[in-house]
């Protein structure tokens, strides 16, 4: 039977009870930025020993600043940084085929997609989408 969680439930006993499904696992997830909940997420899984932890976000300066908790904290865990746009499709597909490369990466095992906007002026992007309309596209683009 599923063990059963509610509003209570700390991340520490959810990573507890998951962490043999963490272990060696490759995770990605997009929007990583200091204080927000993708460096939480990636924070708290890494005691849980995933074999790469892969940080994208579209400011890589905010990414190197979010990498280092987890990179100093858990050192046996390997950290990433990756530029990923996710406002242009052609940049994330760019970031896709760098992925892609890493001869050391087989495969990635999750990807967690954090990255949103808040509600906005009505703007479009370079490939005429609407901003949330894209998030939609661009995560469809991560996982081809």
């Amino acid at each position: 039977m599923a063990k059963q969680y509610d509003a209570q439930t700390t991340a520490d006993v959810v990573v507890r009870d998951l962490s043999a499904e963490i272990a060696n696992k490759v995770v990605l997830t997009t929007g990583v930025s200091p204080g927000g909940l993708g460096a939480f997420f990636n924070q708290y899984i890494a005691p849980a020993k995933p074999a790469l932890l892969i940080l994208a976000s579209r400011n890589p300066a905010k990414n190197q600043e979010t990498a280092k908790s987890p990179a100093e904290e858990h050192p046996d865990v390997q950290v990433r940084t990756l530029r990923l746009d996710l406002e242009s499709l052609k940049q994330v597909r760019e970031a896709a085929d760098i992925v892609n490369g890493w001869s050391d990466v087989p495969h990635t095992d999750v990807l967690l997609n954090n990255a949103g906007v808040m509600a906005g002026e009505y703007a479009k992007t370079e490939d005429g989408f609407e901003h949330i309309g894209l998030l939609v596209a661009s995560h469809r683009e991560c996982v081809k």
